[in-house]
């Protein structure tokens, strides 16, 4: 495995072994943080339609399309002028009501759309963004842009609320809410319509001024999520010293919970976390039917993942909207 990590391998990777289950478990952590693409652990021995299902439900990850994108070097120029010219632009994945089947709301992910309108994705320009220090130009970017386009996404029978991620550099900027209401203010899009995603990591680089910026937002009636919750160090503490509204259970738990009795149980409690701090539940990666019921019946509020939809362009999920497209979670 650390061959396979140093060397690179983009490929998908499937761990199979006779071990205890805990073993094997540990195992795929490992696996994860050297960067490998683990699709499923499987234990021996071994069906074949356990094979066959790790290979076909595992959500492939959006393909790059721009080989000139893709391929080229990127100067501070280039990606300063995509970023002002709006080439980069929010894409928005459906955020859906487990109890209704219903969009309630989006995530806006940035992808980068060529002149040609080839789309590319950011693990080709992020780190580029971010080693020029133009991280704040992107999110002030798309910021504005999924605020305005939150105007044409609430024509459906119920309102969308869109989330936009922000880094821990922009956390770090104490006239953020300020900056934001702003926005707001300037497309007539009422605050509660907004959420501001931040994750645990970035909350707690700098806690004083995180709290302080969290804690405007909210009072300017601004929703804040915890993101990639249980991923870093400090979960809990982030939890009780900052009013965050909405908690976001990362993905590497909930994909494996319906294999693996102890997932599931960090799912599940979670979830009643969430719940006693009067926070909103959202599980991220969801990528099958059986996975949306199981969160129904934990009683978590929101899913959002393959199963529903990748991140759609802005005229195709205002369509989806206007449609009053339901999902089965039943």
């Amino acid at each position: 495995m650390r061959f396979l990590g140093s060397a690179k391998i983009a490929a998908g990777v499937i761990i199979v072994s006779g071990s205890d289950k805990r073993i094997l478990k540990s195992t795929a952590w490992v696996a994860r943080s050297l960067g490998l693409n683990v699709c499923s652990v499987l234990s021996k021995p071994i069906r074949p339609n356990e094979f066959v299902a790790a290979l076909n439900d595992w959500p492939l990850s959006e393909k790059v399309r721009d080989p000139a994108i893709e391929n080229r070097p990127i100067s501070y120029e280039y990606i300063r002028d995509a970023i002002h010219n709006r080439e980069i632009v929010p894409y928005f994945q459906p955020k859906v009501d487990l109890a209704t089947g219903r969009i309630t709301g989006c995530e806006a992910l940035a992808r980068w759309v060529s002149p040609e309108r080839e789309v590319c994705s950011p693990m080709h320009f992020l780190n580029a963004v971010e080693q020029f220090g133009l991280m704040g130009d992107l999110t002030t970017s798309m910021l504005d842009q999924s605020i305005e386009a939150s105007k044409e996404l609430q024509n459906g029978p119920c309102p969308v609320n869109v989330a936009v991620n922000i880094s821990g550099a922009d956390l770090s900027r104490i006239d953020l809410p300020e900056r934001v209401e702003g926005m707001l203010g300037k497309y007539g899009v009422a605050p509660d319509l907004l959420t501001i995603e931040i994750t645990e990591t970035a909350a707690m680089a700098d806690t004083l001024t995180a709290t302080d910026v969290i804690i405007r937002l909210r009072l300017k009636g601004i929703h804040v999520a915890i993101d990639d919750f249980g991923t870093g160090y400090s979960s809990l503490a982030a939890l009780a010293q900052m009013p965050f509204s909405e908690l976001k259970i990362d993905q590497s738990f909930v994909r494996n919970c319906l294999a693996d009795a102890d997932m599931a149980k960090i799912v599940n409690v979670s979830i009643q976390l969430a719940k006693q701090l009067k926070m909103k539940s959202v599980a991220e990666g969801v990528c099958n039917a059986e996975l949306a019921r199981f969160l129904r019946e934990a009683l978590c509020d929101v899913g959002q993942g393959y199963y529903f939809s990748k991140a759609l362009s802005r005229k195709r999920i205002a369509a989806m909207i206007e449609g009053n497209q339901r999902f089965e979670c039943q």
